[in-house]
């Protein structure tokens, strides 16, 4: 069985390996698995031991509606350039994602750690591929949950092209009647 948690805003996406040069490609998309809209005013993007502002760039406001899915670029013109037809909130932010891995959090306005991933290069690295999350339902620190998307410049604002569904293992219960005595049971 898959060990499954209960975040509501998670770290989704990251494309921290774009192809070429990395400067002004990179991003990471926040899915919002709640039942609730959260603002994201005055959050912080954390990495490397420095929090970054998000400023929006393109978008209404700076809510995430239950079920959502926003970018955090860290050139979101660059982005909106990339994917000319992206119509979802983005968030601009000055960040460099190192390729072979790094610590990066998410907090909110009082400074707790909403979402955190320590993620590395071991979890899927192709060039030009983001790293997605298997399912939002996944503990996003764990590498096995994680992998190279199936699609080049993988699936900002969508739900991930390696997306896994989660079933729940069906529940059985069995009587075994035994006699007095000696008994032999298989199962």
């Amino acid at each position: 069985t898959l060990p499954v948690i209960n975040a509501d805003l998670l770290i989704n996406e990251i494309m921290y390996n774009p192809e070429g040069a990395d400067g002004n490609h990179e991003g990471i998309e926040i899915y919002n698995n709640g039942n609730e809209d959260i603002n994201l005013e005055d959050w912080r993007f954390y990495e490397a031991n420095t929090p970054h502002r998000l400023s929006l760039v393109h978008g209404n406001d700076a809510v995430i509606s239950e079920n959502e899915y926003i970018i955090i670029a860290n050139d979101a013109e660059t982005f909106l350039q990339d994917y000319n037809n992206f119509s979802r909130t983005v968030f601009d932010s000055s960040f460099l994602l190192l390729n072979s891995g790094e610590y990066i959090a998410l907090k909110n306005q009082d400074g707790n750690i909403i979402d955190e991933v320590n993620y590395s290069s071991n979890w899927g690295n192709i060039e030009g591929y983001s790293l997605e999350l298997k399912n939002p339902s996944l503990n996003n620190n764990e590498g096995i949950n994680w992998n190279s998307s199936s699609r080049e410049d993988g699936t900002p604002g969508d739900q991930n092209s390696i997306f896994t569904p989660i079933f729940e293992q069906p529940q059985f219960n069995q009587k075994i009647f035994l006699n007095n005595g000696w008994n032999l049971i298989s199962s």
